[in-house]
């Protein structure tokens, strides 16, 4: 009964980044941007979606983009 109920199954990436997204922006634009770029990163970690096709599906500046993109590659995993 033990092994059963301490057995967990894992959190997708997708999950744990934006659970750091959660504790890393303030601002509820900038999270709200950084759960849309990571909605476009795979299980591998990437991202196949050009950024100039993301800001202008999402109408996001490409600036905005990138520096909320460049927070999210700081993150765990590397």
């Amino acid at each position: 009964l033990y092994l059963e109920s301490s057995i967990c199954s894992p959190i997708s990436l997708s999950a744990y980044l934006t659970q750091q997204a959660h504790e890393t922006f303030d601002n509820e634009a900038d999270l709200r941007f950084a759960e849309i770029i990571i909605g476009y990163i795979d299980s591998f970690g990437f991202m196949k979606t050009s950024s100039q096709e993301i800001s202008c599906l999402h109408n996001i500046s490409e600036e905005d983009l990138i520096r909320i993109l460049k927070e999210i590659q700081t993150f765990e995993p590397y």
